[in-house]
C-alpha cells in the first residue's frame, strides 16, 4: 500500500515570558479567536495577540474567591463564556468578543470537588467529582484509620473496604451541565456515580456525538458514557488488566476508541488521593 505523508513544520510562534514558574492548572484556547487563557492555582490570565507586533497581551487577570484556589476551566464551544472550576465552585464569565477587557463574572454554581471540566455542544458541559479523602477513613468509636497502606496499589485500597463493617461512603461522580436561556443560569441536567475511580479524568470528549470517557492514571477501569434525550447513558465499562494503566484516549471518527495503556514502574506506583480539605497534597 502507497500512501503519501504529507510533512509537517512547526515553527516557534512568540515566547509568552512569565515572572515566576507557577503551578499550570490548564492552558485554554479560545475556540474561534487567537485568545487562550492560563489557568494557574491563584489567578486566571487571558491573553491576546497584538496585530501590530504578533506579541501576546495580557488583557485580563482573573483570581478565585479568598480561600480558594482553581483547578481547571474551559471554553464554551460557542468561545462566549469561560468557565473556571474552584475547589467547590464553578464560575461562569461572560466574554466580550468586542472588549474581552470587560469580562464579567455571570453566575455561579456550588459544586463540591471539581476535578475537571469539558464543554459540549449546545451550551453543555460535563465535569468530574473525585471522592471525598473522608470517605477513605472508616470511622470507629475510638480511632480513624485508613483502610490500609496508600503504598500498595489503589485496588487493595479499594477492595479492602469490603471486609470492614463500613462501606465507602459515597463515589465520584459524573455531572452534565446546561445552560438554561430561559433562566440564564446553568442546570444539572444528569449525574452518575463513577464507582472505584478516586479521582476521576475526562480522557476523551467527543463534542459533536457527545461520547465521553472517564477514567484515571490510578485505576485500570474506564466508562464511556454518552448522552440520550439529555440525560448521562453509560455505555460500556472498559477493564484493562489489572496492571494496566491508561496514559492516551482518543476517540477515532465516532466509532472507536484509541487508547494507550502502560504497566506502571514499581518503584513510583503512588496512590493519589483525592484532595482534603485540611491538608493539600
Amino acid at each position: 500500500m502507497n500512501t503519501a505523508v504529507q510533512c509537517v513544520s512547526f515553527s516557534k510562534w512568540c515566547v509568552l515570558s512569565l515572572p515566576q514558574l507557577p503551578v499550570l492548572q490548564g492552558c485554554l484556547w479560545h475556540p474561534e479567536k487567537d485568545v487562550f487563557c492560563l489557568v494557574f492555582k491563584d489567578s486566571a490570565r487571558i491573553y491576546v495577540i497584538n496585530e501590530d507586533n504578533s506579541e501576546l497581551q495580557e488583557v485580563k487577570a482573573i483570581t478565585p474567591f479568598a480561600g480558594s484556589r482553581f483547578v481547571c476551566g474551559t471554553w464554551s464551544k460557542n468561545g462566549k463564556r469561560l468557565i473556571l472550576a474552584t475547589e467547590s465552585t464553578l464560575m461562569f464569565y461572560n466574554i466580550p468578543c468586542s472588549d474581552i477587557e470587560q469580562t464579567e463574572m455571570e453566575v455561579i454554581l456550588g459544586l463540591e470537588r471539581v476535578c475537571c471540566i469539558e464543554s459540549l455542544e449546545g451550551d453543555r458541559f460535563v465535569c468530574t467529582v473525585e471522592l471525598p479523602l473522608d470517605s477513605m477513613v472508616v470511622r470507629s468509636r475510638s480511632e480513624r484509620y485508613l483502610l490500609d497502606q496508600t503504598r500498595g496499589p489503589l485496588e487493595t485500597l479499594l477492595n479492602n473496604h469490603a471486609a470492614t463493617e463500613g462501606p465507602l461512603e459515597g463515589s465520584s461522580q459524573l455531572f452534565l451541565l446546561q445552560w438554561n436561556p430561559d433562566t440564564d443560569k446553568p442546570e444539572v441536567r444528569s449525574w452518575d456515580e463513577l464507582y472505584g475511580i478516586l479521582s476521576p479524568d475526562l480522557l476523551a470528549v467527543e463534542p459533536s456525538s457527545s461520547l465521553i470517557v472517564v477514567g484515571s492514571n490510578s485505576c485500570h477501569t474506564l466508562y464511556v458514557y454518552g448522552i440520550v434525550d439529555e440525560q448521562l447513558e453509560k455505555l460500556h465499562d472498559i477493564n484493562l488488566p489489572k496492571e494496566e494503566r491508561p496514559k492516551g484516549v482518543t476517540i477515532h471518527n465516532q466509532e472507536a476508541l484509541l487508547m494507550l495503556a502502560k504497566l506502571p514502574e514499581e518503584e513510583r506506583q503512588v496512590l493519589s488521593l483525592p484532595r482534603s480539605e485540611f491538608v493539600e497534597y
